[in-house]
C-alpha cells in the first residue's frame, strides 16, 4: 500500500512505470482496456470486476485514494509504452499539447481526442502527466485509449513539417478557424492555459486559426478549445465534400 501511496508523485509513477485508476467505472474501462493491470484494492468485493481484488479497510483506503470522496475501488496499472512515427500521422488528425499544466484540463483534452477519433496526443516535457491521478479522473477511460507521447515539440513539428503534415496553431491572433481552409488531416497546437504558444514553436505552424467569441467572455480554457477545434475539424471532414474546404 505504500507503494499505491507514493504513485501520487511524478517522479515515483516514472521510476516504477506504474500509476493508479480511481472508481469503479474507471477500474473496468481499465480492465477491458490493453493497459496491463497489477492489482485492485477495495474496500468490498465487487461482483463486476473479474480479478482478483485486495480487500483493505475504510481507513488503509482513504491513504491511499487521491480523491476527496473515496468510491472505495482502484487499480495499479503499468504505464503503456508507445511508439511515435511522423510517417504514421501523415493521414491522421493529431493534437500537439504545449504547456499544458492542469490535470482537469489535460485528462478533459485527452477525452476530447477519444471521442473524436484523434489516435495520438503529442506533449511537450512541461505538459502535464497523463498518468496524474487528476488527470486520469478526467480523461473517464480515454487515457486507456488515446497514445500519449511525450517529446521535444520543436523537433517533432519540425519533422511533421518536413514530411508535409500541415501544422495549425491555435492562437488569439488566428484566423476564424470557421473561414479558414482545413485539411481532414494535420496536427493541431493548443498552448499553455495563460500563456499561449511559445514563439518558437508558434513559428513552425503553417496556419493560426482562432475560435471567434459570440459572447462576453474572456477566453476558453485549453480543454474547450480543443473540443471546438477538433469537432470543426471533424464536421468539415464529414460534410464537404472532397476538394472543397
Amino acid at each position: 500500500m505504500q507503494m499505491i501511496r507514493s504513485l501520487k508523485n511524478k517522479k515515483e509513477r516514472n521510476e516504477h512505470g506504474l500509476f493508479v485508476v480511481e472508481g469503479l467505472k474507471a477500474v473496468k474501462e481499465l480492465l477491458a482496456s490493453r493497459v496491463k493491470t497489477r492489482s485492485v484494492y477495495a474496500v468490498k468485493q465487487f461482483d463486476d470486476i473479474k480479478m482478483p481484488v485486495i480487500i483493505v479497510s475504510d481507513g488503509e483506503f482513504a491513504k491511499m485514494s487521491s480523491m476527496k470522496s473515496p468510491q472505495g475501488i482502484l487499480a495499479c496499472a503499468e504505464k503503456p509504452s508507445h511508439k511515435l512515427s511522423v510517417a504514421e500521422l501523415k493521414n491522421e488528425l493529431t493534437l500537439a499539447l504545449c504547456g499544458i499544466r492542469d490535470p482537469g484540463n489535460m485528462g478533459s483534452i485527452i477525452r476530447a481526442a477519444d471521442w473524436f477519433g484523434i489516435k495520438n496526443v503529442v506533449c511537450s516535457s512541461d505538459t502535464c502527466d497523463i498518468y496524474n491521478p487528476k488527470a486520469i479522473a478526467a480523461a473517464m477511460g480515454s487515457a486507456f485509449r488515446v497514445k500519449v507521447h511525450y517529446t521535444d515539440p520543436v523537433i517533432f513539428l519540425s519533422e511533421a513539417k518536413k514530411s508535409g503534415i500541415t501544422v495549425y496553431a491555435s492562437t488569439t491572433d488566428g484566423g476564424n478557424i470557421y473561414e479558414a481552409k482545413l485539411s481532414p488531416h494535420g496536427i493541431i497546437i493548443i498552448g499553455n492555459e495563460s500563456k499561449g504558444i511559445a514563439e518558437e514553436i508558434k513559428a513552425l505552424a503553417g496556419v493560426k486559426i482562432s475560435i471567434p467569441s459570440f459572447g462576453g467572455a474572456e477566453s476558453l480554457n485549453a480543454a474547450l478549445a480543443s473540443a471546438a477545434i477538433c469537432s470543426e475539424f471533424r464536421r468539415r471532414k464529414m460534410f464537404h465534400p472532397p476538394g472543397r474546404d
